[in-house]
């Protein structure tokens, strides 16, 4: 697991996001509500959102992505986000 406390504008978000190198799914586990998830590839090009509606636990779809970087944007229901960095094997 892959623990990213701290939020872009100052307060903490606790995610979890696992498997990291990831090959199928991705779980994304937070201990606050979400209100959105969305997947970026290196270029910073949106591929994937999600609309979290408030659970706090949710599965991405990664294996129909290549093998590269991509990068998951957290936004929780009170507005702070964070995002973490993740490999596709």
């Amino acid at each position: 697991r892959t623990e990213t406390p701290e939020g872009i504008n100052g307060n903490d978000i606790n995610v979890s996001f696992y498997p990291n190198p990831v090959a199928t799914e991705l779980t994304i586990e937070s201990d606050i509500m979400l209100s959105e998830i969305q997947l970026y590839d290196i270029m910073g090009k949106r591929l994937y959102t999600l609309d979290a509606d408030g659970d706090a636990t949710h599965t991405v779809e990664m294996g129909n992505y290549a093998p590269g970087t991509y990068f998951v944007r957290i936004i929780s229901k009170d507005g702070n986000c964070t995002t973490k960095k993740v490999i596709k094997k």
